[in-house]
């Protein structure tokens, strides 16, 4: 029903907007000519319920299964059992809906006649307010698992805080982590996992232009959905969100992941090891919060961090000089192609093509 009426309000949209406006989008939007699709096949669970555009160049219940349904519920599986502080979701909840559109213009007249836009960009995205999230057939593995993120953290959580003020660093970049996931067999079975650098995020913030301009740590852990929504009406405002998207991501890896030795040196576990900083228990305890609040009531400001990690200012400091550290070590790390199987090579273990060791102990610093 919700794409029936996106398709009838796309030409009153379209009418209403002036010529320009209409020229330029024109350059990103299709209107779907052709026979109407025939309906959705219904392809059901648990907590999942999944309709597919009905196409004859493809087989529904396959794409259900392989495509939607597979990644979903190894993606619940791969949340529940490393994030073991997440509630349980009840019996009770109404389903969990996705909806499979039959093409990328099918997708963009879909948003355009729901929210009277459309970009490019755009693959997919989760409408929390009807816990229902949005994909077509070129929708890719990393965004399904990005945008499954949200819709899974939502109905899990029993309390929700107003959309606009929710920290930015934790809504994308915890997806963006999540979504930095691959396939692994273990017993047999295929199943996800996730513990991947993600070097297209890293040159976010790599090189010297980008380095100047970090975000310090409070202005990661201060801004929100609506400090974003207010950078793109400034001049430069779509460099500053791409690089709050990328050091968001960057600080759910620095959690997960960095430890020092006592001489300043990266702890770097053997390749496949599961993350086991010293920040993760932390990071675990603020993802609750997140999840059930704090005595009924939303709490996710960088007081709550501060609460979830146990720091006190002081100690916070300490931890901004430790994160721009973790950032320029990714960036060398990803400069020096010392990345295998999306983890971190130590230094004598990153060899050139002639298998000597490329690297040097200097590489592996975080601490003076």
């Amino acid at each position: 029903a919700g794409f029936a009426r996106a398709r009838e309000r796309t030409d009153e949209i379209i009418a209403r907007l002036p010529k320009s406006v209409r020229d330029s989008m024109g350059k990103s939007f299709r209107k779907l000519t052709g026979p109407d699709p025939t309906g959705f096949s219904v392809h059901v669970a648990k907590p999942f319920l999944v309709l597919v555009e009905r196409d004859p160049s493809w087989d529904e219940a396959l794409v259900a299964s392989q495509t939607i349904l597979a990644p979903l519920s190894g993606l619940e599986d791969l949340l529940q059992s490393r994030y073991p502080g997440l509630p349980s979701r009840p019996a009770a909840v109404r389903p969990l809906s996705v909806v499979m559109l039959r093409s990328r213009d099918a997708y963009r007249q879909y948003v355009f006649g729901r929210l009277g836009h459309t970009t490019v960009t755009q693959l997919a995205h989760t409408e929390p307010d009807q816990r229902r999230l949005i994909v077509h057939r070129d929708t890719k593995l990393k965004t399904i698992v990005h945008e499954g993120t949200h819709l899974l953290l939502e109905a899990w959580r029993s309390v929700r805080p107003e959309h606009h003020a929710r920290p930015l660093w934790f809504e994308e970049g915890f997806a963006d982590w999540i979504g930095g996931c691959t396939w692994r067999v273990s017993n047999n079975r295929k199943q996800l996992d996730v513990a991947r650098v993600r070097p297209e995020l890293v040159t976010a913030f790599s090189g010297p232009l980008f380095q100047a301009n970090y975000l310090t740590l409070k202005q990661v852990l201060d801004a929100t959905i609506a400090t974003r929504d207010g950078w793109f009406s400034e001049t430069d405002g779509s460099r500053r969100v791409q690089l709050a998207y990328a050091q968001g991501w960057a600080l759910v890896h620095f959690l997960h992941w960095f430890d020092v030795d006592d001489a300043g040196f990266a702890k770097l576990p053997k390749p496949g090891s599961l993350p086991m900083g010293r920040h993760l228990p932390g990071f675990r305890r603020y993802l609750a919060l997140q999840m059930q609040g704090r005595d009924g009531h939303a709490w996710g400001s960088r007081v709550a961090f501060q609460a979830a990690m146990g720091l006190d200012d002081a100690g916070l400091a300490r931890m901004s000089q430790d994160y721009v550290s973790w950032l320029r070590f990714l960036s060398r790390k990803v400069a020096q192609k010392a990345v295998r199987d999306g983890q971190i090579v130590p230094w004598n273990a990153h060899t050139d093509a002639r298998g000597e060791v490329a690297g040097e102990p200097e590489d592996d610093r975080l601490r003076e």
